[in-house]
């Protein structure tokens, strides 16, 4: 699990720093940072799989779109701590935005006995490194490898060096932090447009895609028990669907239908004893339920750590409890923003005070973030409130101004 997350010089991120739990629900007003903190996440993530330019051309970018416009830096230094089977890591990497490549890499084990001294056992250097890169050379340690040793790197690289180095030539710990860092998926551009394409299943990678526009194609190959599960939570929000169906078109593209059962109405306009199954192909389904679809789709894919732009979108608020819950209770890491206090009602108040996260911005156009009920007028409402109440019952303005003020790790400052 990613416990903190922290950039700087990525657009209005500027010395950014985020504490990060199992779920986590992030809140503020509009253009405070919300979407930008999902794609500083995602490209992380890319960074560390050398697929850099590929992630700038499919969102339109340049590189020289990624930096702040707050400051005169080139360089977007960024940092992620996580736990892997209780042993705490952290991945600090300085990426140089002309080459589009990582300069500087530093992998370290960072958890200490309660005395403050090292738990050590052979498989990192007394500092707590076991991947270093610095001056055009890196030293990784294995079973193999000289621990004075520092190797040339003869080829060329994009995003983190740890892309272009082979399994068999890193350790188990160091091959589990990459494959977790790169776990990461965004689904920020997630829109109906690219949810109701048919796609190729010769174009499928491992996923619904960033757009949600290999949704068919990612639900036809999965397995018989994930495609039945998948029903049934999604009959949780809809009873009357009955099946989800996709089937190969000639040329290769993925059709998806969903059917649904309805009462029969006879010609006399009483109800019929008969069920009527009515068919309907992904381009005629609803905005919410395609959304809904992707959302539980997701759980499905290799990603562990997914992230979730305005989810509550195209929801019916009826069915907004039932879809946090599954949230909440979902294996994997999650999160979502959004702008509504129902989302906030539905959690208990022991979640939402590790979960809340608000991202606000300073006068100088900095974004920061703290945990909303970290600070003391949201923890005082929520004695008597419930989560979405208390964040209606407060100024986010005045909140973000009383989190300023405050002197805590989740601040932001340096």
């Amino acid at each position: 699990m990613l416990t903190h997350f922290e950039i700087d010089n990525f657009k209005s991120l500027v010395g950014f720093r985020l504490p990060l739990s199992r779920f986590n629900c992030v809140i503020g007003l509009n253009g405070a940072g919300k979407t930008t903190l999902l794609q500083a996440l995602d490209f992380a993530s890319h960074v560390m799989s050398g697929e850099v330019k590929e992630w700038l051309d499919a969102r339109g970018w340049s590189a020289a779109d990624l930096t702040s416009r707050l400051g005169n830096k080139s360089n977007i230094e960024m940092a992620i701590e996580l736990e892997i089977e209780g042993r705490h890591m952290r991945w600090d990497a300085t990426f140089n935005r002309s080459r589009l490549a990582c300069t500087r890499e530093v992998a370290k084990v960072t958890n200490l006995k309660m005395d403050g001294s090292w738990s050590y056992d052979g498989s990192f250097r007394m500092d707590g490194a076991f991947f270093e890169l610095k001056g055009g050379k890196y030293w990784h340690h294995s079973e193999s490898t000289d621990p004075a040793q520092w190797n040339e790197i003869p080829f060329i690289y994009q995003g983190s060096l740890l892309s272009q180095l082979k399994d068999n030539q890193l350790s188990p710990m160091l091959r589990e932090l990459r494959e977790r860092i790169k776990a990461i998926r965004s689904l920020d551009l997630l829109s109906p447009e690219q949810l109701r394409r048919k796609t190729r299943l010769a174009d499928l990678a491992d996923d619904i895609g960033s757009g949600g526009q290999q949704l068919g194609a990612f639900i036809h190959q999965l397995k018989l028990a994930e495609r039945d599960q998948l029903l049934l939570n999604l009959q949780r929000y809809y009873p009357q669907v009955t099946k989800i169906h996709t089937s190969v078109l000639r040329g290769g593209a993925i059709k998806l239908e969903l059917h649904e059962s309805y009462q029969a109405t006879a010609q006399d306009g009483q109800e019929s004893l008969l069920a009527q199954d009515m068919v309907t192909e992904a381009r005629h389904i609803n905005d919410g339920m395609l959304r809904l679809l992707a959302i539980l789709a997701q759980q499905f894919s290799p990603y562990q750590f997914v992230l979730f732009d305005e989810v509550e979108n195209g929801v019916n608020p009826e069915i907004t409890e039932a879809l946090v819950d599954a949230l909440v209770s979902s294996s994997k890491q999650l999160l979502v923003t959004t702008h509504s206090p129902l989302v906030l009602n539905y959690l208990e108040d022991e979640i939402a005070r590790q979960s809340v996260l608000l991202i606000y911005k300073l006068p100088n156009g900095v974004s920061r973030a703290i945990r909303l009920f970290d600070v003391p007028m949201a923890a005082e409402r929520l004695e008597c409130l419930s989560p979405g109440e208390s964040m209606l019952d407060l100024s986010l303005t005045r909140v973000a101004e009383a989190a300023e003020q405050m002197v805590t790790p989740s601040r932001g400052e340096d």
